[in-house]
C-alpha cells in the first residue's frame, strides 16, 4: 500500500492464479515440486495466498547478521534460497490444526466471564431499572477516565475501552434487562466493563473466575487485566480464519508495525496455554 502525489492510497494490484504462481516463482524462489502448479493453484484458490503465503514468508526471505530484511533497489524482500511451494503449505496446515481447540478454549472463556460479570455487576450495582443503569454508566464513564494514568494500557486502548463504555446507552434499551443486554455485549465490550468497575467487585470477579480455572494463567488481577485484552486479537483472527502467525507478529497490520518483543512473548505465552 502507497500513496500517490494526491495523497490516494493505492494498493497491490490483483493477480490471476497464473499471476500468482509466477509471482511466487520469479519473486519468492519458489519452485512446485513437492506439489504441482495445478495443485498450488487450486490451495491458493481454496485458501488464499494471504493465508499461505504472507504469514510465513518471513521464515523464507533472507536477512543480515541483525535478523534484518535484506531488500533489493525497489526496497522488496530477497529470497536467495529456493523453497518448495508445499513447506509455505506445511506452515499453514500446521498453524491450522490448532484453531478448533483455540476456538473451544476461548468460548468456554468467553461464556464463563460473561456469565460472572453479568451476576455481580447486577446485583452489586442493583440494575433493576434505567435509572439504575444510567448511574451504572456514570461510575463506568469516571473509572474510564481515570484510566489516562494507567501505565498498562496503550493510549489507543484506552480510548476503545471509553468509545465502549460511552456507547453502552444506545443499546440498553433494546433488551428486557441486564442479563439480556450483557450478554449480547462483543467480547471487548465486556472486558471494557470489566475495567470500568469498582475495585472491590473487581477482585470478587476475579476471585470466582479463579476457581473455575477461567484466567487464563494469571496470578493476580494485575497479570490478568495485562493479557486478557490480547485475547480479543487471538479470538478475532481465529473466529475470522486469519492467521495467528500476523497476529502475534505485527501490532498494526496496516503499517507493518512489528510487536516489541515483550509484547509478542505474551501472545505465544496464551497461544501456548490455549493449545495445550
Amino acid at each position: 500500500m502507497n500513496k500517490d502525489k494526491d495523497n490516494i492510497i493505492n494498493w497491490k494490484k490483483p493477480l490471476t492464479l497464473d499471476e500468482q504462481i509466477e509471482y511466487l516463482r520469479t519473486t519468492k524462489n519458489i519452485i512446485f515440486s513437492s506439489i504441482s502448479e495445478c495443485d498450488a493453484k487450486k490451495k491458493l484458490y481454496e485458501l488464499n495466498y494471504i493465508n499461505i503465503i504472507t504469514p510465513f514468508k518471513y521464515k523464507f526471505y533472507n536477512k543480515d547478521i541483525n535478523n534484518n530484511p535484506i531488500l533489493n533497489s525497489n526496497n522488496k524482500h530477497q529470497y536467495y534460497s529456493i523453497t518448495d511451494f508445499n513447506s509455505y503449505l506445511n506452515l499453514y496446515k500446521k498453524e491450522r490444526e490448532y484453531y478448533p481447540l483455540i476456538f473451544k478454549k476461548i468460548s468456554k472463556f468467553e461464556s464463563t466471564f460473561s456469565t460472572i460479570l453479568s451476576y455481580y455487576t447486577s446485583i452489586k450495582y442493583e440494575i433493576d431499572s434505567e435509572n439504575n443503569f444510567n448511574k451504572f454508566v456514570v461510575l463506568l464513564n469516571n473509572n474510564a477516565d481515570r484510566l489516562k494514568n494507567n501505565d498498562v494500557f496503550s493510549k489507543e486502548r484506552i480510548e476503545n475501552i471509553k468509545k465502549h463504555i460511552k456507547n453502552l446507552k444506545k443499546y440498553y434499551c433494546k433488551y428486557a434487562n441486564i442479563f439480556v443486554f450483557l450478554d449480547n455485549l462483543s467480547f471487548g465490550q465486556l472486558l471494557s466493563v470489566y475495567i470500568c468497575i469498582g475495585k472491590e467487585t473487581k477482585k470478587i470477579i476475579f476471585k470466582e473466575l479463579l476457581k473455575l480455572d477461567q484466567v487464563l494463567f494469571c496470578k493476580n488481577i494485575a497479570s490478568f487485566e495485562k493479557i486478557v485484552f490480547k485475547l480479543i486479537d487471538i479470538r478475532n483472527c481465529v473466529y475470522h480464519n486469519n492467521s495467528i502467525e500476523i497476529t502475534i507478529n505485527y501490532s498494526n497490520k496496516k503499517n507493518r508495525t512489528l510487536r516489541d518483543n515483550d509484547d509478542k512473548k505474551d501472545y505465544i505465552k496464551i497461544l501456548n496455554y490455549l493449545t495445550k
